[in-house]
């Protein structure tokens, strides 16, 4: 799949360069065509080849997804973001349930059937059935959000748990700060549904060998110590030796040369060549130095930027995308992004910059104003000033 976005992407970047942008995302359009092209001359030089490796071309195009799928929204205005919650579950029940890999999961990180990347979507239906819950104020809302965070939960991953809190946190503040109309946060509420639910899950957790659920909080308690656990502490290892390499080209990165040097830890996909590094910033910088990581965030950031500062009151599809986009950076410290991710991207763009903004709730309250008065008995428009 990657391959094949990569293959009719790359060309297409080249067509945008004749459509106009916002300022900022044309200065992250350009530095992806020069920085192609750059990659292209590097190999005809260097190897005598068009293309040494598509895997370093590939990688270093990956953020132009979020300008293909800007493009895409504009002139095919996009499905509503309830939509894309249903698209999400149905793929899931595909994958787990019809296919039956969920079956075979028993709460141990060996066991998991769901890869971070895929896990990290449960943060879209969650955000989405938060936020109808804190504006409909609907018990059921509730309930939807709850069993979603839960899954994500049990699914072990402690990048996505840390990115969908994350997320919580931004919806809160979103509430706080008065972005979202007509939002309320009704704490003693939630928190009654919240230790009802635990109360009645009680016999199920104490049905569960207590060895594993010993070893499944102690797997979840690795979030707030990841240098102390087998897979925190190899990554935290990974990441250390990268900086080093990084310290010795910080502008453009190791490129061609990082690709032939190959993975310093053991990895089937990529026993040869290809470095895969977990980190998505430390990959970045390692390939491609500050130039690809600046464009890369400066994408996210402007995004997130004019999502916020455009519109004084947030959609339900603009808070679901700004808490995903951001949500992901979290999730970006120990994974890489999914391509997937940059379409989302896309359409926070198109949300910020085209897409109808949030209604006024407090011009949508006020009274329409009568300009007739009566005159001996009559009315009298006053702008005429003949009688009706």
């Amino acid at each position: 799949m990657n391959n094949i976005v990569a293959v009719f992407g790359i060309p297409f970047l080249f067509i945008l360069a004749l459509y106009r942008f916002p300022t900022i995302y044309n200065f992250v359009l350009y530095g992806l065509i020069i920085g192609t092209v750059g990659l292209i001359l590097e190999s005809l030089y260097t190897y005598n080849q068009i293309l040494y490796s598509p895997f370093v071309v590939k990688r270093f195009f990956f953020c132009g997804v979020a300008l293909i799928a800007y493009f895409i929204a504009v002139k095919f205005s996009p499905f509503p973001i309830k939509t894309v919650v249903w698209l999400i579950f149905l793929f899931y029940f595909i994958n787990q349930i019809a296919l039956g890999k969920i079956f075979t999961y028993r709460l141990t990180p060996d066991t998991r059937t769901q890869e971070a990347s895929e896990a990290l979507y449960m943060i879209i239906p969650f955000t989405y059935y938060f936020v109808q819950y804190i504006t409909k104020y609907k018990w059921t809302d509730l309930l939807k959000a709850i069993a979603v965070f839960t899954y994500t939960v049990l699914l072990m991953h402690r990048s996505v748990i840390a990115s969908i809190s994350f997320s919580a946190l931004l919806i809160i503040g979103f509430s706080a700060m008065g972005k979202i109309p007509n939002s309320r946060l009704q704490i003693r509420r939630s928190l009654g549904t919240i230790l009802l639910l635990i109360f009645l899950g009680a016999p199920i957790i104490t049905a569960i060998s207590p060895t594993r659920v010993q070893a499944f909080f102690e797997n979840i308690g690795g979030i707030l110590t990841p240098t102390e656990d087998e897979t925190g502490s190899w990554r935290y290892e990974q990441t250390l030796y990268y900086w080093k390499k990084i310290a010795e080209r910080p502008v453009f990165g190791w490129r061609y040369e990082g690709y032939e040097e190959g993975e310093i830890m053991e990895n089937d996909g990529f026993s040869e060549k290809g470095t895969v590094i977990h980190s998505q910033y430390v990959d970045l910088l390692y390939n491609y130095g500050l130039f690809g990581l600046i464009l890369s965030l400066t994408i996210i950031a402007a995004t997130l930027w004019a999502l916020y500062k455009r519109h004084r009151y947030l959609t339900i599809d603009q808070l679901v995308l700004f808490s995903y986009i951001a949500g992901a950076l979290v999730f970006g410290i120990s994974y890489q992004f999914p391509l997937c991710y940059w379409s989302f991207v896309g359409l926070g763009m198109y949300h910020a910059f085209v897409a109808a903004p949030a209604p006024d709730p407090f011009v949508a309250t006020l009274p329409q104003m009568d300009f007739t008065y009566s005159q001996f008995g009559q009315p009298y428009d006053q702008h005429s000033h003949t009688r009706i």
